[in-house]
């Protein structure tokens, strides 16, 4: 099922504008003010930013041995940090 999803994934992405994908992400995630969803996972669990979930997140990363990037503003519990450090234990 795994595999039959990543192909569909592909198949959806060679189908995709660019431009409506832009706008979508635009949409989403930076808005007018703001956009409608948030990428930090402490939001969706508290309700807030920078609470308690994200220092659960800075002390596995940190028992793992993974450190802040030097220059990074974001704070580790934003989606796209923690696909990554995904990828990273994946591989």
């Amino acid at each position: 099922p795994l595999g039959l999803a990543h192909i569909a994934l592909a198949e959806a992405a060679e189908r995709a504008d660019p431009d409506a994908l832009q706008r979508e992400f635009f949409d989403l995630f930076i808005g007018v003010g703001r956009g409608e969803l948030l990428p930090y996972a402490s939001y969706y669990l508290t309700g807030f930013l920078q609470e308690r979930p994200l220092a659960h997140v800075r002390e596995d990363l940190g028992r793992l041995g993974i450190e802040r990037v030097e220059g990074l503003f974001d704070p580790e519990d934003h989606v796209a940090i923690l696909c990554d450090v995904m990828a990273g234990l994946a591989a």
